[in-house]
């Protein structure tokens, strides 16, 4: 659905409504140049039942003098998207609340850096507690696993 087109009037997965941040650092008049402009799209995610089921929340930016693209979801599950717009299980039946795709080594890289003037590194921090709600600390039991770091590649 085009910017400013009536959600209301859509009932099909893909419809959007939202704000539109536009503007010229020439002293020009703000046109409608879709390459300076940056937006904040509430984003239909129900093919079926009409434009407000499921709404997820997608942001656009447009890279130098090019149209907007969309870089990030929130999806209607809760589930933070970097490069795609549809969550998706890639290792048996786990389907992430953060995930990350992309179709170059830069889109696909993960960066953990700490900047400090001692001998410490960054850290990447796979925790486990046998609680049963957020926040819980309760102790574990012999053999429990912790974490697990899974390789997955695609078998067609």
């Amino acid at each position: 659905m085009p910017y400013g087109a009536s959600a209301s009037n859509t009932s099909n997965s893909g419809a959007r409504w939202g704000i539109k941040f536009q503007g010229r650092n020439d002293g020009a008049e703000y046109g409608t140049d879709a390459g300076k402009s940056a937006s904040i799209y509430a984003v239909s995610e129900d093919a079926t039942a009409g434009y407000n089921r499921k709404v997820g929340l997608s942001f656009y930016t447009s890279d130098f003098d090019a149209n907007q693209e969309e870089r990030l979801r929130i999806n209607s599950d809760g589930r933070l998207l970097v490069g795609h717009t549809g969550a998706r299980v890639v290792s048996t039946s786990i389907n992430p609340y953060l995930q990350l795709e992309g179709t170059t080594l830069h889109q696909s890289a993960i960066s953990v850096t700490r900047n400090t003037n001692d001998a410490y590194g960054g850290y990447f921090i796979i925790g486990k507690s046998r609680g049963t709600s957020v926040g819980s600390n309760v102790v574990l039991q012999n053999n429990d696993i912790i974490g697990e770091l899974r390789f997955a590649g695609s078998d067609g």
